[in-house]
């Protein structure tokens, strides 16, 4: 198997450990060239600091392993966009997602009412 999923498998349990898992994750991408491995790597490390508590006995280890990936995702905005990760969980590529959508889409004034062919 994947060392990846050898790691995640293993620390599971806690979610310390799935921070840890993740931060070596993300470096491990990173080193490998896997840009998308690591991009989801991240956006799941945000997304678990978000959704649950640290215990107090880990925060160490949790600190750490946030800088990490936070190091790593700053890379990626610094090659893509010349500066540092904005907010963690959120990379390069999701903002243009975004703005390739039609923003006059839903907007029912979009259209001009008084615009005609006729002269």
């Amino acid at each position: 198997q994947a060392p990846r999923a050898l790691l995640v498998r293993a620390w599971a349990p806690s979610r310390t450990r799935e921070e840890a898992a993740r931060a070596l994750q993300v470096r491990i991408a990173i080193n490998s060239g896997l840009n998308d491995v690591a991009s989801s790597g991240i956006k799941a490390h945000a997304q678990t600091l978000k959704e649950t508590s640290t215990p107090e006995e880990w925060n160490l280890l949790d600190e750490y392993s946030r800088l990490v990936s936070l190091h790593e995702s700053d890379l990626l905005w610094t090659a893509a966009e010349g500066h540092r990760t904005i907010d963690f969980g959120e990379l390069p590529g999701d903002e243009d997602d975004a703005a390739t959508a039609d923003p006059f889409a839903a907007d029912p004034f979009a259209a001009d009412p008084f615009a005609s062919n006729e002269p």
